[in-house]
């Protein structure tokens, strides 16, 4: 998150504020010919009550607004169902899908 907010990583960061409390996060990060969604977060209190779209919807148009690009992609674990479909309602398509395998030797996750 310090590499999004000194600009290091994102170009904005989108939050979502009720009763003057931040429930929602997103950071927007410049690639060649796209934006990546970086960090999406919505606080667990939140979740469910339409935060994400409206986070969601409100980044889409400030992208377009900015002009700065066409598309938008993100990243997300294919385990995470509730993601998964969240961003399936909001027009994103799977393109490309990678195994990521953990290794750990004797048993130890350090």
């Amino acid at each position: 998150m310090i590499n999004s907010i000194s600009g290091k990583l994102a170009y904005a960061i989108m939050l979502a504020v009720f009763r003057e409390k931040i429930v929602g996060v997103m950071t927007l990060e410049g690639k060649e010919s796209a934006t990546n969604l970086g960090l999406v977060a919505i606080s667990e209190e939140m979740q469910g009550k339409s935060v994400g779209k409206n986070l969601m919807n409100a980044t889409f148009r400030y992208i377009a607004d900015e002009k700065k690009h066409d598309i938008v992609t993100t990243v997300t674990h294919g385990q995470d169902e509730r993601a998964c479909r969240f961003y399936e309602k909001m027009g994103f398509e799977l393109m490309d899908e990678i195994r990521v395998y953990h290794f750990w030797p004797h048993g130890s996750r350090v």
